[in-house]
């Protein structure tokens, strides 16, 4: 028997042990209070466990709570409180203030319909608590997702996964038996048009904008997030090494630390993670770069630079060196990574590799100002042929950086088996398990964030090599006649609404005059 069932027969079996009178005192006391009758405690109970379905995780708005009367009557009512303001447009107007997302507009309207509907609901006078009955709570709950979140909202890839959700939620809640499939005759308004036109709206407004935005995506948008996933790998990366092998040992900057430090430092990977004070530090200090500063000390072998280790066409994986690297208290890594050749060619090759990811990260953002100031036209059409061995060199690279950090990860997995059959897999045991809590989920942002950046080239691969550099050319005179004409339109029109002489735009002295004429030269050289 289920909870509610339980609850409901053990009302009724107090109820029957009560006088008359007391039992009409509790009739009188629900039907003033907001509680929910047993139905809705089954809706309520039917749109949480919806929304946990699409969303992955319970609602506040939708939340219960149990509480008693008399000492003997059981009732759930609402957690969620809602007041008279919840009924005015000027409540989630003052939310969205501060908001300058592509759909506010949207979001109003939304919001707009669902007011008109509570407050026609209201008119009803259904019952006391019919603020926090399960269609007002369920307003609600849409209310704050439009004020809170769609009106944020730009036209991007995960504003649409968002709201691609949000729909098959609301075609769920107006789908599913016993829910909403039942509204109300009384009124003007009823929660399934809610359902509807808010649907609506989102599919075939919002969501429709989107997708025609991203399918005439251009080259700036495409390299922009390129290089947001490009600097999650990095910072993912870098998280990953800090952790891994980690040993800590306090007042010594030991073997480890000069490797994060070098690729703290590097000129490229400053752009990601550095910070203004350490180039400050560094100035004081006579220190211009990260190649003076970080040497590893292999005793009897001498002082040897850090960045000696860290050029992957040199670093050989049977150089005799490796093994005298991590050596000992000061190495920084645990004693189970400590003198080995593999462990140390794989660990140090992973922070190489993080390098040439910070090379990449540089060209990647050369491309994206390159496509800010030439746009789609030149990135796509002029350089299309570097851009494509970019493209792929960008693949090979991402691959490479991929298998060895799961390599490396792969290594760490060997150390902690080995913890967890001797038994000191615990902290108290071993300090390294502390650093190694991190080490699966660090590598689980890594294969995220590369499956991102893979996905990121393949898109403008795919936009690269859509049309011809000829094609492109065309459609840009195309584009550009359909502009003047319409400005030069709009502009005289303009002049006569206002009743002012129309004056004729006058190049600069510096520019191109005749459009028609430098497409049509720019056409010949692409056509030979």
């Amino acid at each position: 028997m289920n909870p509610e069932a339980e609850t409901r027969k053990k009302n009724k079996k107090a109820l029957k042990n009560l006088d008359e009178e007391t039992k009409n005192s509790i009739k009188e006391w629900r039907v003033k209070k907001d509680v929910f009758t047993e139905c809705e405690e089954a809706k309520m109970a039917l749109v949480q466990k919806i929304y946990l379905t699409n969303f992955n995780q319970t609602c506040p708005v939708f939340d219960v709570k149990k509480e008693t009367v008399m000492g003997v009557y059981e009732y759930q009512k609402p957690a969620y409180i809602v007041d008279e303001t919840a009924l005015t447009e000027g409540k989630w107007h003052a939310m969205m203030k501060k908001s300058d997302g592509a759909f506010v507009v949207a979001a109003q309207r939304i919001i707009k319909d669902i007011i008109n509907f509570q407050l026609d609901k209201k008119t009803r006078k259904m019952r006391d608590g019919y603020l926090n009955d399960p269609e007002s709570l369920f307003c609600e709950e849409l209310k704050k997702w439009c004020a809170e979140l769609l009106c944020t909202y730009e036209m991007s890839k995960t504003a649409m996964q968002h709201i691609s959700l949000r729909i098959s939620y609301l075609e769920e809640c107006l789908l599913v038996p016993d829910l909403f499939d039942r509204p109300s005759s009384m009124g003007n308004a009823t929660i399934q048009q809610v359902i509807v036109t808010t649907r609506r709206v989102l599919k075939y407004q919002v969501l429709a904008d989107i997708e025609k935005e991203l399918a005439t995506e251009d080259a700036g948008r495409a390299f922009e997030e390129l290089r947001k996933h490009c600097v999650k790998l990095i910072y993912n990366c870098f998280t990953f090494l800090i952790h891994v092998f980690r040993a800590d040992v306090e007042g010594v900057v030991t073997a480890s630390d000069k490797l994060l430090r070098t690729l703290q430092e590097d000129a490229n990977l400053t752009k990601v993670m550095g910070d203004d004070l350490t180039k400050v530090m560094d100035s004081i200090h006579g220190q211009k770069a990260a190649t003076a500063k970080y040497s590893f000390d292999l005793g009897e072998r001498g002082m040897k630079n850090v960045t000696q280790f860290l050029d992957i066409p040199t670093l050989k994986d049977d150089d005799p060196l490796l093994p005298f690297i991590f050596v000992g208290t000061n190495s920084g890594v645990e004693e189970f990574f400590q003198n080995n050749t593999f462990i140390a060619y794989k660990y140090l090759k992973a922070h190489a590799l993080l390098l040439e990811l910070g090379q990449l990260f540089i060209v990647i953002e050369k491309a994206a100002n390159c496509a800010k100031q030439g746009g789609t036209l030149l990135v796509y059409g002029v350089a299309n042929a570097q851009l494509n061995a970019l493209l792929d060199s960008t693949k090979s690279m991402i691959q490479a950086i991929r298998d060895e950090f799961t390599a490396v990860c792969k290594i760490a997995e060997c150390a902690f088996e080995k913890l967890v059959f001797e038994n000191k897999a615990t902290a108290t045991r071993s300090k390294w398990m502390v650093h190694f809590k991190n080490v699966f989920p660090a590598s689980n942002l890594i294969n995220d964030a590369v499956k991102e950046v893979l996905g990121d080239v393949n898109v403008i691969k795919q936009q690269a090599n859509a049309m011809t550099l000829y094609e492109r050319f065309q459609k840009a005179e195309k584009d550009t006649s359909d502009f003047l004409s319409s400005a030069e339109g709009f502009s005289k029109r303009t002049a006569e609404v206002l009743n002012q002489p129309y004056v004729a735009p006058v190049a600069k002295e510096d520019t191109i005059d005749n459009t028609q004429a430098l497409f049509q030269q720019i056409n010949a050289n692409v056509k030979k």
